[in-house]
């Protein structure tokens, strides 16, 4: 079928073709949602865990500190008394 120099059984069936394609393009789009959603799950408790860390580890560092500085106040006070 032809109108006005046009092939309208073949536009009809590149049309369908498109369609199809798109269609099965469209399909993958839940399974990515859900993906994301994984994905910033697992982001924000690698957050959490790294904020924990961090806190241990001034903890640490804090202990240390006070463990230098109270032998130091010993050593003195050994030293001059």
């Amino acid at each position: 079928m032809e109108k006005d120099g046009i092939n309208v059984t073949e536009m009809l069936i590149s049309i369908k073709e498109d369609v199809a394609s798109i269609k099965a393009k469209m399909s993958g789009i839940s399974d990515t949602d859900k993906k994301a959603d994984e994905a910033l799950a697992l982001a924000q408790e690698a957050k959490t865990q790294v904020n924990k860390l961090e806190h241990q580890f001034n903890q640490v560092v804090y202990i240390a500190a006070t463990a230098v500085v109270l032998a130091l106040f010993v050593y003195i006070i050994e030293k001059f008394l």
